[in-house]
């Protein structure tokens, strides 16, 4: 029987037998959950499954994780800020063509600067959130 070392990142479980591989996955942010004496990885992902998810209260399937989804809106969100730029740039192209609207040409070229710079600012913030919701769960 060996001793296997579980632990967790996100949705990910991994299940460790040597102590170096255990120290560099808890270096890169896998918390530690159990130890488990087990044959092999197999009995020890059966033991894990059954005995300590169960006494510990937790759901027998893999929680989801927050991340996901805000994956998704993050993705969302980008694609359709975008779109609203490429908008704005060619609103601002017609304006520029038309001699009583050239002065506002100058305001949607600005608009859509100011509009990508915010969909980036807003981009960045949810991936750093992305990063912070993989970490804690």
């Amino acid at each position: 029987m060996s001793k296997y070392t579980v632990l967790k990142l996100g949705g990910t479980t991994q299940f460790e037998r040597e102590r170096a591989t255990v120290d560099s996955l808890i270096n890169k942010g896998y918390k530690f959950v159990c130890e488990i004496e087990a044959a092999d990885r197999i009995e020890a992902q059966k033991k894990y499954s059954k005995e300590y998810k169960a006494t510990n209260g937790e759901v027998v399937g893999e929680l989801k994780n927050p991340a996901g989804y805000l994956s998704v809106c993050s993705t969302i969100f980008t694609i359709l800020s975008i779109i609203g730029c490429l908008i704005l740039i060619i609103m601002g192209f017609e304006s520029a063509e038309s001699y009583r609207t050239r002065e506002f040409a100058v305001l949607y070229f600005v608009g859509a600067g100011a509009s990508l710079l915010v969909t980036l600012l807003i981009h960045s913030i949810s991936k750093t959130l992305i990063y912070i919701a993989n970490k804690i769960s």
